[in-house]
């Protein structure tokens, strides 16, 4: 009996999960591809507390003049930001931290294996489209990070090791990090228009919401001449425009001349605090894809506040 315990300890376990999916798995085919960028807008706006549903607001704006924590406000965290007091173990601006990080990998995931993919598996066009994306929405996240943060780790390849040197991340200057959001905003600038979208993709980045944020990047790096030149080009190019009757801006067929980019989703949509574009509620336009993208584990750093 011992000699067949033994014999069978000593077999090699081979596994094969069928019931998950990995990246080698998956990117196999256009529909796929186009499923796991559409995937990574729902990091925006997950359900709780996430990026773009209340960590924001309290992460951010409770640290002003425009919120107080009240007197049902009982989270220790919660009135640490309030009052001024919060230190690296608050734990709003580390779900800030970790959910950008996430967002981030899920977008260098999706540029590395769609730009892996070849013409028999996607077509050009949508193939250098999605590319684009991820990268708008990886500028996003940086720019956010950057200016909560100062110096933060700059990632641009998907963490796929437990390996020290993906898990420990030396950060990068904030000149760095601002580089990075440019060159992926540069790129982004070649999305399609919003008109040029079908009503199955209405909401993704366009070329619009690419050269919006550019020219915001610029306005904080006070580069006033190209944030100017930025500006100046989505006002005469992008065909945005306010509308003439305020009905209009629950309008599903009409609200995209109002809005820059905004997060569709089942519940309703979210705009991008960070650029200040208005929130308008509806019906969903398209149901997103979650679930093919792993959790990192993220880069080790404080939460120091910068100055």
């Amino acid at each position: 009996m011992l000699i067949l315990l033994t014999g069978i300890s000593c077999s090699k376990l081979t596994e094969n999960p069928e019931s998950a999916l990995v990246s080698e798995q998956f990117y196999l085919n256009q529909g796929q591809a186009v499923a796991a960028v559409t995937g990574t807008y729902r990091k925006l706006y997950e359900t709780g507390q996430s990026l773009y549903n209340s960590l924001f607001q309290i992460g951010v704006e409770m640290a002003t003049d425009d919120y107080e924590a009240g007197p049902r406000a009982r989270n220790a965290h919660v009135r640490a930001l309030s009052n001024l007091t919060h230190d690296a173990s608050n734990d709003r601006m580390e779900q800030l931290w970790k959910q950008s990080y996430d967002a981030i990998n899920a977008s260098n995931l999706n540029i590395v294996h769609i730009e892996a993919m070849t013409q028999n598996q996607i077509d050009a066009t949508v193939q250098q489209r999605l590319i684009n994306e991820a990268k708008f929405l990886r500028a996003l996240h940086y720019f956010n990070l950057v200016r909560w943060f100062g110096p933060v780790p700059l990632v641009v390849r998907p963490i796929e090791t437990l390996s020290t040197q993906e898990l420990y991340v030396t950060k990068a200057s904030e000149d760095d990090v601002y580089a990075q959001i440019i060159t992926d905003l540069k790129a982004a600038s070649s999305l399609p228009n919003y008109k040029n979208y079908s009503d199955a993709d209405k909401g993704r980045a366009t070329s619009g919401a690419a050269r919006s944020l550019l020219a915001k990047v610029y306005l904080t790096r006070a580069d006033w001449t190209n944030a100017k030149l930025l500006a100046k080009e989505v006002i005469d190019k992008e065909g945005y425009a306010l509308f003439p009757n305020f009905a209009d801006v629950f309008d599903i067929e009409k609200k995209m001349v109002l809005n820059i980019f905004s997060r569709h989703s089942l519940k309703g949509t979210v705009a991008i605090r960070a650029i200040h574009w208005p929130v308008v509620r509806h019906q969903p336009i398209y149901q997103v894809s979650m679930g093919i993208t792993p959790t990192p584990y993220m880069p080790k750093a404080d939460f120091t506040k910068a100055s």
